[in-house]
């Protein structure tokens, strides 16, 4: 979705307000997975609906949170990109996008509102596109220490296969 996620998180912000909804403001992305049902944000955008649905199954509260893009997570990831054993070409593409990204930084990466009912979380979450590429680029960073990290093991468990200089004196 790419949508100015500044005017998104005050628009919700004031209607809120305005609403019979308590408002719970809470840490963005702080649910268990396996307790969240996503609403199809891309099908249907308009957060004004999904609170519709909350008022007509009794919800009485909404929890509500943001988050901003911050020089901390993009140093991380060129942290993680510099010891991560990635292709150059793959190196050079991402040291791009991050320098891309810069110009995000203070920006909203995150709104997200949701409401409990019957032992779930509804969750509306509306993240840019630039955001999105921070975090797929993030997972392919991921893997790659990942495959790194496996193959390093996978040394260093034939060592411990290894007897390791001890044997029995039986």
């Amino acid at each position: 979705m790419d949508i100015d996620l500044d005017t998104l998180k005050h628009s919700i912000s004031d209607e809120l307000e305005r609403s019979s909804f308590a408002i719970f403001r809470h840490d963005s992305g702080a649910f268990e997975p396996r307790q969240v049902v996503t609403w199809d944000v891309d099908t249907y955008p308009d957060y004004m609906m999904f609170l519709d649905t909350a008022r007509k199954l009794g919800a009485k509260m909404i929890l509500f949170a943001s988050s901003e893009f911050d020089e901390g997570e993009l140093e991380e990831l060129q942290d993680e990109l510099d010891i991560a054993d990635v292709p150059p070409s793959v190196k050079s593409d991402s040291e791009r996008t991050l320098k891309t990204l810069r110009k995000h930084i203070g920006s909203t990466s995150s709104v997200e509102i949701a409401f409990p009912f019957e032992g779930r979380f509804y969750v509306y979450e509306a993240r840019p596109d630039w955001y999105e590429e921070f975090v797929n680029l993030s997972e392919e960073v991921e893997a790659f220490s990942s495959l790194a990290l496996e193959s390093a093991e996978e040394d260093g468990e034939d060592e411990d296969d290894s007897m390791g200089g001890f044997y029995s004196n039986n």
